[in-house]
């Protein structure tokens, strides 16, 4: 379960730090759903709620992301289904995500106190594509793990 913790806070720090459309505020985001597949797979379910101030809707249509430990690469990050925000509104979301550990040995090696880990260690890469007035793609290439989650605390 710390394990899912870890990879929870990283999946919040991705979809927060990618506010790629400017109308679009994310103003609370919380775990709703944690449903393990195997030892390595999770599917994890967020409620963001978000202030669309666009006068047309915004979709999330594509969402993968890498995350490595000191190069090595430690998860992967994917949406497992669209998500949609209605023009105008203020609306909870729900985005579902699938998580893989890809060497859960590392895993073990670090410990299982997530305390002790140090995030330094920890970058994202990856891409997300919205659509709204038409279709935008952004990217994140090895952003520090403490970066995104200093702009989630904010």
């Amino acid at each position: 379960m710390r394990r899912l913790t870890l990879i929870s806070l990283l999946c919040l720090a991705i979809l927060s730090s990618c506010s790629p459309v400017k109308q679009l505020n994310i103003e609370k985001i919380s775990l709703s759903e944690v449903r393990m597949e195997s030892s390595t797979k999770a599917s994890i379910v967020f409620n963001l709620s978000v202030e669309n101030g666009a006068q047309y809707p915004v979709d999330l249509t594509f969402m993968e992301a890498t995350i490595k430990k000191d190069m090595d690469l430690f998860a992967t990050i994917a949406l497992k289904d669209t998500v949609s925000v209605p023009a105008l509104s203020e609306s909870e979301v729900k985005v579902p995500v699938e998580v893989t550990l890809c060497d859960p040995m590392s895993l073990l090696s670090m410990g299982l106190n997530i305390k002790k880990w140090d995030i330094n260690e920890f970058t994202v890469s990856g891409k997300m594509t919205l659509a709204g007035k038409g279709k935008k793609t952004h990217k994140m290439k090895d952003t520090p793990l403490s970066t995104l989650l200093k702009r989630l605390e904010k």
